[in-house]
């Protein structure tokens, strides 16, 4: 029998059963769970093929109403959940879906939680000490995250945490120096309690990329000074407030640089363009800068020969 384009068979047999294991499951990673989960009533052989796949897609869009939205994915070296939902499902859950990810020896997980209610999520231990990750994103809306006290991520290079309360900015600095081979950093809007007077301490001669966003809340609940000591740092973006004091340190080897810094009432007018200088002056040898907003009115009041 010659085969035509709405044939989907061949003598009789069944082609897409009869192609390897892999390609089975690269197809079946385009499906949501429950489309996969279907394909179990297709044949004997089919029945039990669910449940090797690598790739793991789910929407409550399928199974909820139209305001319910999360999805989780999940691949042999990627994990990532994304919750818009809110039950406390995600804080009930969310330790169990991590450990499992991490069983799986996961390099890359992402969390991203829109999540409009004040909730506390305690990681756990283990995934701050999981030695096979090299990239961590954690997005959690403005809750609440429990760090512990020890931490360690040996093979870490991209760091990306955005909205996240933390304790206490000393659990942000271990955070940080835990992850000796880092070469990508974001943090945005992270709000840290410092009680003590500690700065962020980002500190490492591997970081090639750092960009510090923070909006005028976070500022204002963030440490108060923000040290770099990062000799190797290619790229840096920041946007924030200068009533955040930042200690650049040696940035010689910086090639890009954006910077928008913001002023605030509490700054006094003198205060801004000293510090702006000093920020300034610490990235001159960059090939490619960037300065936005009131940084650029500075620029206008600062003799040309102060940089020679």
């Amino acid at each position: 029998m010659e085969e035509t384009r709405n044939s989907p068979f061949l003598n009789s047999q069944d082609r897409i059963s009869n192609l390897p294991e892999d390609i089975i499951d690269r197809i079946m990673s385009f499906f949501e769970m429950k489309e996969v989960v279907q394909t179990s009533l297709l044949s004997r052989r089919w029945k039990d093929m669910w449940t090797s796949v690598s790739t793991l897609h789910f929407d409550t869009r399928a199974f909820m109403s139209s305001e319910a939205k999360e999805s989780i994915h999940y691949r042999e070296e990627k994990f990532d959940l994304c919750w818009d939902n809110k039950s406390n499902d995600i804080a009930e859950n969310l330790d169990t879906w991590i450990i499992i990810a991490l069983k799986h020896s996961v390099q890359r997980l992402t969390i991203e939680i829109e999540y409009n209610e004040d909730v506390t999520f305690r990681l756990p231990r283990r995934l701050f000490k999981f030695s096979s990750l090299t990239s961590l994103v954690l997005d959690f809306n403005g809750s609440r995250v429990v760090l512990p006290d020890s931490m360690c991520l040996p093979r870490l290079e991209y760091l990306d945490l955005r909205k996240i309360r933390i304790d206490d900015v000393k659990l942000l600095n271990k955070l940080l120096s835990s992850c000796p081979v880092l070469e990508d950093l974001i943090l945005k809007d992270i709000v840290a309690n410092n009680e003590d007077g500690v700065s962020v301490d980002i500190k490492s001669s591997q970081l090639k990329h750092l960009k510090m966003v923070n909006n005028y809340r976070t500022a204002c609940n963030m440490a108060k000074i923000i040290k770099l000591t990062t000799q190797g740092l290619k790229s840096f973006i920041c946007s924030d407030y200068m009533k955040l004091k930042y200690s650049l340190g040696n940035l010689s080897s910086l090639v890009t640089a954006s910077i928008d810094m913001a002023a605030t009432h509490e700054i006094e007018e003198d205060l801004y363009p000293e510090r702006m200088i000093k920020f300034l002056l610490a990235v001159r040898s960059v090939e490619e800068l960037t300065l936005l907003s009131d940084v650029v009115q500075v620029w206008l009041f600062i003799p040309l020969n102060y940089f020679v």
